[in-house]
């Protein structure tokens, strides 16, 4: 899978989610499951799911809300995290987590107001999936306990979440992105956008980005004749150099 077809899919999925709830299926395509996740992590998306999560001793049934929330491949989720602030008693034991394949999705109305602009413009198409591939976001879940303690269907040795494919899907993108780099970016990793397509790309994590550019501001050089800004931090923050052109350049 190519840079290209990967912002294709979450172009699609951003594309087709409205401000009300939608069924989503995580079970037909792990990729589609990573791109919704990413598309939640970036503030765009709020999911709300159900699972079953349990310890060595007992077992709960529960709802989760969120928006900010990142799976990445070291930890996954931050389920167990919150399942253990949902309920005391468990805050000293390993949380094992299994979700329903079927969740909800709606856009934020952060979402909503990016979405026409994300999907219509295809030099922020082309960053889509670096820049949310490159930002994790360790948010907070909501969790909402449904049904009283059961049976523990099992042994917990350490904290699990029930993702099939969902690990190794991140990790094709992550791989696809690493690609990119080499074989498809301009030498030196020095990508021409639009100024006003960086502002709404820098939008897309107003935390971060807009605080590193009150504090460093924006820096000046000269190419040719034209005047060229960069943002400063953006350097760590993106795995390449992003010159943000003059509206209206060449």
């Amino acid at each position: 899978m190519t840079l290209d077809e990967i912002n294709q899919r979450l172009l699609t999925i951003l594309r087709g989610l409205a401000s009300s709830w939608s069924d989503f299926s995580t079970d037909a395509d792990p990729l589609d499951a990573v791109a919704i996740y990413l598309l939640c992590g970036a503030g765009l998306v709020e999911l709300r799911m159900r699972g079953k999560a349990w310890t060595d001793r007992s077992a709960i049934e529960f709802e989760f809300r969120a928006s900010g929330v990142w799976i990445d491949t070291d930890r996954q989720s931050i389920l167990p995290d919150e399942i253990r602030r949902a309920i005391p008693a468990w805050s000293a034991s390993a949380v094992a987590v299994q979700l329903q394949p079927t969740i909800q999705a709606r856009l934020t109305t952060f979402g909503a107001s990016q979405q026409s602009d994300i999907g219509a413009d295809p030099d922020a198409a082309d960053l889509f999936a670096m820049y949310l591939a490159h930002h994790p976001v360790k948010g907070r879940a909501s969790v909402r306990l449904l049904g009283s303690e059961s049976a523990a269907p099992g042994a917990v040795q350490r904290d699990a979440v029930d993702t099939p494919g969902i690990v190794q899907a991140l990790r094709d993108i992550e791989a696809a992105i690493a690609s990119s780099r080499s074989q498809q970016l301009p030498p030196k990793g020095e990508r021409w956008v639009r100024a006003d397509t960086a502002s709404r790309m820098s939008n897309l994590h107003p935390d971060t980005i807009r605080k590193r550019a009150q504090k460093e501001g924006w820096q000046v050089r000269k190419a040719g004749a034209m005047n060229v800004y960069r943002l400063a931090d953006l350097e760590s923050a993106w795995p390449d150099k992003i010159f943000l052109q003059e509206a209206g350049g060449n």
